[in-house]
């Protein structure tokens, strides 16, 4: 089974004036269910040399009440960068459930092992999400004054 989140519609087009959005709030459980539908599931076969996942420090967004244009950009760039290791570690984390999947395990370490990875990945896209809030809020008070 597929991580819940990680079918979600993650989209972080951060241009300057262009808010960041995400399927995840706001929609009716019928649409998300629809546009998870449309998602394909990746196909990941079990690599036993990867044993565990990092994952990458969330960047600094300055504050836009007094950040200059090009400290934004700089943030903008930066998190561009973030959102690509996220994807990375996220990408690892599958590769995980692979090995979880292939292990002997009974079926209550399986299923605590799956669930610890699912709570990663969720907590990666929660954490990506919150930076990208966090960044749209900056350009809109830069924009404000």
């Amino acid at each position: 089974m597929i991580q819940t989140k990680t079918k979600l519609a993650l989209a972080a087009f951060l241009t300057i004036g262009i808010n960041t959005a995400t399927y995840a709030d706001g929609h009716s459980a019928a649409e998300k269910a629809a546009a998870e539908a449309t998602i394909p599931i990746p196909e990941v076969a079990a690599d036993p040399s990867v044993t565990e996942c990092t994952e990458a420090a969330a960047p600094i967004i300055p504050d836009g009440n007094v950040a200059s244009e090009d400290e934004l950009l700089a943030a903008q760039k930066a998190f561009k960068a973030y959102q690509a290791n996220v994807e990375e570690y996220r990408d690892c984390l599958l590769v995980l459930k692979a090995n979880t999947e292939a292990m002997e395990l009974s079926a209550e370490e399986l299923e605590s092992k799956l669930a610890d990875n699912l709570a990663a990945d969720n907590a990666s896209v929660d954490k990506i999400e919150a930076v990208a809030e966090e960044f749209n809020k900056a350009v809109r008070a830069f924009k404000a004054r």
